[in-house]
């Protein structure tokens, strides 16, 4: 009994690391393609390079999650102050006005003119800055893709040898 008393706490710590290491999936899309192994290539923006089967099984998840009514749109924005330079990408969001709100927040502190140029959902975006703070952005199915022409972007405007700043794909 006294061997039951101690192996019960020790139970629940495991019960709970484990579900803190392993949390729910957040919705339809992960859900499903998690089924077939291929939801960190769609968390991590590589759906369309991860092969035909990935593809194959990202349209017949889609088909499964718009049916059912499960996905959950996810926005993103870019603010943007032309006078300074700053900008702000915002993280993903369920919401397409705190989306714009959060890059608004993380523009201004650099930019009192800051706009939002830009509201996303389904794609991919890259953020490109390079000489003299050019500053440039594109979208993309995927994140190489959105980073490729945020790249070649900068460079157009003379930015020269442009580097990423930041990326996120605002995919449900």
């Amino acid at each position: 009994m006294s061997y039951l008393k101690s192996f019960i706490p020790f139970v629940l710590i495991v019960i709970s690391i484990a579900g803190y290491a392993y949390p729910a999936r957040a919705n339809c899309m992960e859900e499903c393609l998690g089924r077939h192994d291929c939801d960190a290539d769609y968390l991590n923006g590589h759906i369309k390079d991860a092969g035909n089967e990935c593809q194959m099984y990202l349209d017949d998840c889609q088909d499964e999650c718009v049916d059912s009514d499960k996905v959950a749109n996810i926005f993103g924005a870019l603010a943007y102050d032309p006078t300074t330079r700053a900008w702000g990408l915002s993280e993903p969001s369920r919401d397409k006005d705190s989306a714009a709100q959060a890059a608004l927040n993380l523009c201004r502190p650099n930019g009192p003119h800051c706009t939002v140029m830009a509201n996303y959902s389904n794609t991919c975006v890259s953020v490109a800055v390079g000489k003299d703070s050019v500053v440039a952005w594109a979208e993309g199915e995927a994140i190489d893709n959105a980073q490729d022409s945020a790249r070649d972007a900068c460079a157009d405007k003379g930015g020269g040898k442009c580097s990423i700043k930041q990326s996120h794909c605002y995919f449900p």
